[in-house]
């Protein structure tokens, strides 16, 4: 808007082990930049990642540079790395300019109807603890799922990863322990981000399980009680593809008995009537 101040998220860290920073690979779980996309992609907050722009480090002479000469430590920068991250920034904001004084297409986005939030469900979010979910595995990381194999963490459009499934019967089942349910299933509530488009998309089926545990695991067996459901169509008619955040509920107070872990099951069911495609990509999940 004209003379009003405009907001760009720098990215300029990342959060590595034995100062390894990024080599390409993806998914990038412990890096500074996926964990502020959650705020700043809802808020369609421009995000220039310095570390995207600089990368990847894949040699001992780049990793050496990264780490001595454009930081300082995990999250400071050098005066070498300030000035680099002031260049990179009026670089992007000259883009942003050039770009927006040429003729260009309008992205067609889906109307969306405004809601009604209660000052109790405002306070339900501000006053809990939730728990954000990632949707790949990491073996550095707490075992956080299981899956068939016909799902994968990939980029089936280019900067834009997933956790993609196209085939039904398909099943992918996250964990909490019982200490991360006491401490964020304060509400009883599951937030499932996911693509939805007019083309190509199936239905899933998300259940919630409360379940016993054992040495530390989440025991999948069959003495595991329901506490949620819904089934999910990623199929719809708007002429769009974009992300969407279902809402399932649960009963936080069973979650919460017996020091019981949770169980949460996305599978790929059948479509009504059936589909000939029956793609599923998860962007995230986030518990409260």
């Amino acid at each position: 808007y004209p003379n009003q101040p405009s907001l760009i998220w720098l990215g300029a860290s990342t959060r590595t082990q034995k100062k390894e920073p990024w080599n390409g690979t993806i998914p990038r779980l412990t890096d500074a930049v996926h964990a502020h996309l959650a705020v700043t992609k809802p808020h369609r907050i421009p995000h220039v990642s310095a570390v995207d722009g600089l990368g990847p480090f894949q040699t001992s002479e780049t990793k050496q540079w990264f780490n001595f000469k454009f930081r300082s430590d995990f999250v400071h920068l050098t005066v070498t790395g300030h000035q680099i991250v002031a260049h990179l920034m009026l670089h992007v904001i000259m883009e942003h300019f050039r770009v927006a004084c040429r003729p260009h297409k309008v992205r067609l986005t889906r109307k969306k109807t405004p809601i009604f939030v209660s000052q109790s469900e405002i306070d339900s979010y501000l006053l809990s603890n939730p728990y954000h979910i990632v949707t790949v595995q990491n073996a550095d990381k707490v075992h956080r799922l299981t899956a068939s194999p016909g799902w994968r963490a990939m980029e089936d459009v280019r900067g834009k990863p997933g956790f993609i499934s196209n085939n039904t019967g398909d099943i992918v089942v996250f964990f909490l322990s019982h200490k991360e349910v006491d401490k964020h299933c304060l509400v009883g509530m599951l937030h499932i981000a996911s693509l939805k488009s007019y083309e190509h998309m199936g239905t899933m089926s998300v259940e919630i399980f409360r379940a016993d545990e054992a040495n530390g695991r989440c025991m999948n067996t069959a003495t595991k009680e329901r506490l949620g459901s819904q089934v999910i169509d990623s199929l719809w008619e708007h002429h769009v593809s974009e992300e969407e955040v279902a809402e399932v509920r649960f009963d936080a107070a069973r979650a919460q008995a017996h020091g019981s872990c949770l169980l949460i099951r996305v599978e790929i069911i059948d479509s009504v009537p059936s589909r000939l495609e029956n793609k599923i990509k998860l962007l995230g999940l986030v518990i409260y």
